[in-house]
């Protein structure tokens, strides 16, 4: 992951706990709402209890250690919860985006083209039976870009302005799960663990976020599909 952030510049989160009922109200957590990033962390403590059982509804959002210390890892909502004897005292987290306004490619891979076509609102560019290309005015999203292959969707791709590098590191870490850093790719993957993204800086592409399905050869075919679309992009421009 250092090597990720090195690469593109950073990282960050943010967090919020909503009111819980105290089971005994002889406990009371410090703080029922919360908020951080989820590169943040909070350390939860229950009022005249020294021996508490801590726990996360959702890991995945954010984790709890034995000492109340609470670390932020995607956006979502989450109830941590402090057991003391038979009474517990709970609160809700939220972790909120740093960042907002991309909206990420279609990644239904049992789909074809008029599904990415109904999907889409940008600028539809160039069209054929293997390539369905579009652009974009966001201030962080330059193009999207599909391949289909016997008519289904092979892979999706989101092309970033350049300077969007930190924003784009963040963007994606913060909804995804880093699974490691290989050829200048920085790998990602859905909370469900059924798409896989890989981050990198393309010669042709520039800054390119490259959607496939998580397979056992996925890292392979995410650096072919970069190649895939460089006859596209050239051809296009």
């Amino acid at each position: 992951m250092k090597k990720l952030l090195l690469l593109f510049l950073a990282v960050g989160t943010l967090v919020s706990c909503s009111k819980s009922e105290d089971s005994n109200p002889e406990f009371k957590i410090n703080q029922k709402e919360v908020k951080l990033n989820y590169d943040g962390s909070f350390n939860f403590k229950v009022e005249n209890a020294s021996n508490v059982s801590w726990t996360s509804s959702d890991e995945f959002v954010g984790t709890i250690g034995s000492d109340g210390k609470f670390e932020a890892k995607h956006i979502g909502e989450v109830t941590i919860t402090g057991k003391v004897g038979g009474s517990s005292v709970s609160a809700k987290v939220v972790v909120e985006p740093y960042i907002t306004g991309v909206v990420e490619p279609f990644f239904d891979f049992t789909k074809g083209a008029s599904s990415v076509k109904s999907y889409e609102k940008r600028k539809l560019i160039s069209e054929t039976s293997t390539f369905i290309y579009y652009s974009d005015a966001n201030k962080y999203v330059t193009n999207s870009l599909y391949s289909l292959e016997g008519g289904v969707l092979k892979s999706s791709a989101l092309m970033f302005v350049s300077s969007s590098a930190e924003n784009v590191v963040k963007f994606y870490g913060e909804r995804y799960k880093f699974d490691g850093y290989e050829d200048k790719i920085g790998f990602f993957t859905s909370k469900d663990a059924k798409i896989m993204v890989g981050v990198t800086v393309d010669a042709n592409l520039g800054l390119v976020a490259l959607y496939m399905p998580n397979t056992s050869k996925n890292k392979a075919s995410i650096k072919m599909a970069s190649k895939d679309y460089h006859s596209v992009i050239k051809n296009i421009k």
